[in-house]
């Protein structure tokens, strides 16, 4: 009777659809401005923000506010909205703005990590520089990092001059692994992943101090932030996550799956231009644990649903969202709907994991419905996810040459 259900389940999916629920476009601040980014309200879920770049250089958030300059990324930080900005700085709304000798190239990525009461804004530029942000100290940044890829990792270089033996990491999306700043996952233009123990090169410069009768943290962030720029900029050496198996077109998006529990494997989403999907394990990142197809188009995005541990949405620039369940199907996805004609650039998740929100070229966004069949979880689906990951990891690695 259980394999007759699941096959009267999957019937039912296959008939399902995603049903539009809202279109988001404005002929003077939106139309004909590719999104660049999406998010949403962790506490107003019916607010989404939208970021916009190309022609106008505007940003603009439905009923708040709007600034000038092309808009590479957003997101909600926990009460306030942060912006990257093309130009290279970064906002604060309804506060300051930071100091603009941070940057020197486009930003393109960032991220908010901690909870609801302590919690850090990290920045990357595609230069390699790294910042981390202390809410409170806005003026400069509490860790500023040039992220370096050692040549002996890309080829049989060698040099004399140790300083030729390295290069910049050029950063197009990253992902930190747990709520505080551990480890650093970068995925770079040339599709390789790259990764580094943030925590480790502080408590190495930390060690060195002689001030010890100082706290750790407040001497580390006082001597920084009294610094100068030169001595701000630490230089890190990365480590490859896999010499083979990673993209071969620039990385476009990368999440951890934030389902998991905190001492079990994490499991991370990447996606590229070279139109694959590919998931990680931290535990075993040799090689991907599988590898997805969704199309032949460009993938713009990825992201794990906000409350289905083994669900993630796609976006493509064919115009097309694909949902996808790996306890059902790692061959097709459960779900897909061609929603625009031009290139989706993001796609997000409803705090309630009922819709997908994204992005088109064009400056229109649109929020989608997902089937409840499909969206929401069964009780043992997390079990299932880890007993999966257990078989794909032991066959990814029978295949390792």
């Amino acid at each position: 009777m259980g394999k007759m259900w699941s096959r009267m389940e999957l019937g039912r999916e296959a008939m399902e659809s995603l049903k539009q629920q809202h279109v988001f476009v404005d002929d003077k601040w939106s139309k004909h401005r590719a999104v660049t980014d999406v998010d949403v309200s962790p506490f107003y879920p019916e607010l989404t923000l939208i970021a916009y770049g190309d022609y106008g250089k505007v940003w603009c958030f439905y009923g708040l506010q709007h600034c000038r300059g092309d808009q590479s990324t957003d997101l909600y930080a926990i009460r306030r909205l942060w912006s990257g900005i093309h130009v290279r700085r970064v906002y604060l709304f309804r506060r300051r703005l930071c100091r603009r000798f941070s940057y020197t190239h486009p930003i393109y990525a960032m991220a908010v990590v901690g909870t609801k009461n302590s919690y850090t804004l990290i920045s990357a530029s595609t230069d390699g520089r790294v910042c981390v942000w202390d809410i409170d100290h806005l003026q400069k940044p509490l860790d500023m990092l040039d992220l370096r890829i050692s040549l002996s990792i890309v080829s049989n270089y060698t040099s004399v001059n140790a300083s030729n033996r390295k290069m910049e990491a050029s950063v197009t999306s990253f992902a930190v692994l747990g709520k505080e700043i551990k480890e650093l996952f970068i995925g770079t233009e040339a599709g390789k992943l790259y990764s580094t123990k943030v925590d480790q090169q502080k408590k190495k410069l930390e060690a060195g101090d002689d001030n010890s009768g100082i706290d750790a943290d407040k001497r580390n962030r006082n001597s920084l932030l009294g610094s100068s720029t030169g001595g701000l900029v630490r230089e890190v050496i990365v480590e490859a996550v896999s010499k083979e198996g990673s993209h071969f077109g620039p990385v476009t998006a990368m999440h951890f799956n934030p389902l998991l529990p905190i001492h079990r494997d994490s499991l991370l989403l990447t996606c590229s231009l070279d139109s694959t999907v590919k998931l990680w394990s931290s535990e075993h990142p040799e090689s991907p644990v599988l590898s997805f197809e969704p199309s032949s188009e460009y993938i713009s995005d990825v992201r794990w649903s906000s409350v289905h541990p083994a669900l993630f949405a796609v976006a493509d620039s064919s115009g097309t969202v694909s949902i996808w369940n790996i306890l059902k199907d790692i061959e097709v996805p459960v779900i897909s709907e061609k929603i625009s004609e031009k290139s989706l650039n993001k796609v997000r998740w409803s705090a309630d994991g009922k819709s997908v929100i994204t992005g088109d070229a064009n400056g229109t966004s649109y929020i989608y419905g997902v089937p409840s069949v499909i969206a929401l979880p069964q009780q043992d689906d997390l079990s299932l996810l880890e007993d999966k990951m257990t078989t794909f990891s032991a066959a990814a690695a029978v295949l390792q040459p």
